[in-house]
């Protein structure tokens, strides 16, 4: 009995030294609320830029003043023509010389034009500007006109003044000798054919005063390097 007793105050004995476990206590814990928050961006205030006075100009319009154009200047009729008067160098190449019937002035026929000189200084005292190379000159009996063969025509000019009074009819290839006679009869002798093979020359007479052709041969097969007028006013070639 006093076992059973004894195990029974054992028993009572561990259980009071057993630690109690207490129920865990639910603890509610709040979610935190995300709370946004806006920052306003500071707007930039540009500052206006800084007002240049710019003065302002006062163009006064251009007044055209008309220029009269010069007979040298080039263009699409004259370019070739003009380009080959810029390469003659000095008064150009002689072709041909003459002395007035008077004996008072020299002519030479150049690649510029016809050039005038006193006999007896043989200073420069005129000069007839045809804008081409001459080939052939011959004055007129009187003296005051000058028959001038240039590319194959043939014109008359005053000596005086240097201005052209007409250009005569019709024409060769080249002219390579001029005679003026009596009555107003101008002759020219001449190439009619260039790179032909056999060279074939050619004769025209005009009327000085009116620039009518008068007779003409295209057809001389023989050589022909002159001409010249009988003191009648007739004419021959040789």
């Amino acid at each position: 009995m006093k076992r059973a007793i004894c195990l029974i105050v054992t028993a009572l004995l561990l259980a009071s030294c057993v630690p109690s476990v207490a129920s865990p206590t639910h603890i509610s814990s709040a979610i935190p609320t995300l709370t946004t928050t806006v920052t306003t961006v500071p707007t930039l205030t540009e500052s206006p830029p800084p007002t240049i006075d710019v003065p302002t100009a006062t163009i006064k319009p251009i007044v055209a003043v008309p220029v009269s154009v010069s007979p040298l200047t080039l263009n699409e009729s004259n370019t070739g023509t003009e380009m080959k008067r810029l390469n003659t160098i000095g008064t150009g190449t002689p072709h041909d010389i003459k002395f007035s019937p008077d004996g008072k002035l020299l002519a030479v026929a150049t690649g510029r034009g016809v050039y005038l000189y006193d006999d007896t200084t043989f200073e420069q005292i005129g000069f007839i500007d045809v804008n081409d190379s001459v080939s052939a000159i011959a004055f007129s009996p009187d003296g005051n006109a000058l028959a001038v063969a240039v590319d194959g025509k043939v014109g008359l000019w005053n000596v005086l003044s240097g201005k052209n009074i007409r250009q005569f009819e019709g024409g060769m290839i080249s002219i390579f000798s001029l005679a003026y006679g009596k009555d107003d009869h101008v002759a020219a002798m001449g190439g009619e054919c260039r790179g032909c093979g056999s060279p074939v020359q050619g004769m025209i007479l005009w009327d000085a005063k009116t620039g009518r052709q008068i007779y003409a041969e295209h057809e001389i097969w023989y050589s022909t390097s002159a001409l010249i007028f009988r003191a009648d006013g007739q004419y021959h070639h040789r």
